[in-house]
């Protein structure tokens, strides 16, 4: 398969289980699949960004560095108050911190929490993970 592939199918299985261990469990939504929000509660959604690459050495038959981020959307019901779901955030970036290894990727710097972003009838924290790979 493609390197950004890979690093797709290295990556979400951890999203899964993360979602799992959670008390409750939370859903997940994950790119290009069928997905009805629940009506009650909270949900993740989970995206992907490829972001390019850079040389990594003068040499055009040589090794780049491959960048991208995922992005961990924390999705709660608006007026539920924004605790919750800051706190669901915070075990994101707890779970996926900087060093995290997957395929042939590597989290290269510290998981960032951003928003909230009120979007009715959902309150939303993204909470991004950048990596990087060589390719």
């Amino acid at each position: 398969m493609s390197l950004t592939t890979d690093i797709y199918n290295a990556f979400a299985p951890l999203v899964t289980t993360f979602a799992a261990g959670l008390s409750p469990a939370l859903p997940v939504a994950y790119p290009n699949l069928n997905f009805d929000p629940p009506s009650e509660g909270m949900w993740l959604d989970f995206r992907t960004f490829w972001n390019g690459n850079e040389n990594y050495g003068m040499s055009d038959s040589g090794p780049s560095i491959e960048r991208g981020f995922f992005r961990i959307i924390v999705n709660a019901p608006a007026g539920s108050g924004q605790s919750a779901a800051q706190a669901v955030a915070e075990l994101i970036a707890t779970a996926f911190p900087k060093g995290t290894t997957f395929n042939v990727a590597r989290t290269d710097r510290a998981p960032e929490i951003t928003g909230p972003i009120q979007d009715d009838p959902w309150l939303m924290i993204p909470v991004t993970i950048y990596w990087r790979a060589t390719r």
